[in-house]
C-alpha cells in the first residue's frame, strides 16, 4: 500500500510543506509511514506568505512550527495571534480603515486567528477569531476543535457547531454520499450518532453538543456554502438552515421539560 501512496505522487516525493486548513494527525502518520514527511506551516498574504514553519531540524507535529527568523509572534489577551516583522505588509492600497484593523500603533500583524505558543515556542493555530463562540453562559468554545474530530468519521462531509449566545451547542452535519450509500436513512443516523459521541469526548464538556441534525444535502460552493477552495461559510450556512436551528433547540428544550 505505502509503495502504491508513494508512486501516485511521482515516487520521489519524500516531503511537502503545507500551509492551508490543519491536517489530521493521523493523515500525517499515514505518510510518514509511507516515506512522506509534510511540515505544517502558517502565514497570511499580509506576511508576505510565511511567519512559522516546521522544518526537519526544528518540527513537533501538531502545530505549524516556530516563528520564522526575524519574525515575532504573541497571543493576545483574547487568543488572537499577532505578528511582527519585516515580513509584515505596511497595509492595503488605498485602504486605511482596513490598514487600522490589520496593523496596530506597534506595528503588530492581527491574522484574525487564534492560538497559543508552547514552553518551547512552537505555534499551535486552534481556530478564527470570527468564528469563536460564547454561550449564553460566557463559556468560549473554538468550534474547529469539536468539527475536526468528527470530520474524521468516514460517513460525515462536514460539521457545523452552532451555540453562539445558547445555553449550549449543537451541530448541522452533511453526511458523505458515497459511505451512505446503500443505507436506510436511520443506519446514516445511527453511524453519525457515533461519530457524534466520539467527537464529544475529545473536547471539554461545554463544548460538547447536545443535538444535531443530519442536512437533506451536503454544501456546495454554487449555493455559497463552501468556497472555491472548499472551505465552509460558516455564515451563509447558519442563515440558510436558520429554521433547523431553532427547531434543534426547541426540541431539546422539550426534553428537558419532559424530564
Amino acid at each position: 500500500m505505502f509503495s502504491l501512496v508513494r508512486a501516485a505522487v511521482g515516487g520521489r516525493l519524500r516531503s511537502a510543506l503545507t500551509g492551508g486548513a490543519p491536517i489530521d494527525p493521523a493523515t500525517l502518520d499515514f505518510l510518514r509511514a509511507c516515506g512522506i514527511a509534510v511540515f505544517e506551516g502558517y502565514g497570511m498574504t499580509e506576511s508576505a506568505g510565511v511567519i512559522s514553519l516546521n522544518h526537519p531540524g526544528a518540527v513537533r507535529y501538531g502545530t505549524v512550527g516556530r516563528p520564522v527568523e526575524g519574525c515575532e509572534v504573541k497571543i493576545a489577551y483574547d487568543g488572537e495571534v499577532l505578528a511582527r516583522g519585516p515580513m509584515v505588509f505596511p497595509g492595503y492600497h488605498a485602504n486605511e480603515p482596513g490598514t487600522a484593523d490589520a496593523l496596530d500603533a506597534d506595528g503588530w500583524l492581527h491574522t484574525g486567528d487564534l492560538g497559543e505558543l508552547d514552553a518551547d515556542g512552537y505555534l499551535l493555530i486552534t481556530g478564527r477569531k470570527k468564528d469563536l463562540i460564547i454561550t449564553s453562559a460566557g463559556k468560549n468554545l473554538t468550534p474547529s476543535h469539536w468539527e475536526l474530530a468528527i470530520e474524521r468519521s468516514p460517513v460525515v462531509s462536514h460539521a457545523v457547531m452552532v451555540g453562539d449566545r445558547r445555553p449550549y451547542p449543537v451541530a448541522l452535519i452533511t453526511v458523505d454520499g458515497q459511505a451512505a450509500s446503500g443505507r436506510s436513512a436511520a443506519e446514516v443516523r445511527a453511524l453519525v450518532q457515533e461519530a457524534v459521541e466520539e467527537a464529544n469526548a475529545e473536547v471539554s464538556r461545554p463544548a460538547r453538543i447536545r443535538a444535531f441534525a443530519v442536512l437533506p444535502e451536503d454544501f456546495t460552493v454554487e449555493r455559497g456554502e463552501l468556497t472555491p477552495t472548499l472551505k465552509v461559510r460558516r455564515k451563509a450556512v447558519l442563515e440558510r438552515y436558520a429554521t433547523e436551528i431553532e427547531e434543534l433547540y426547541g426540541q431539546q428544550a422539550r426534553q428537558t421539560q419532559q424530564t
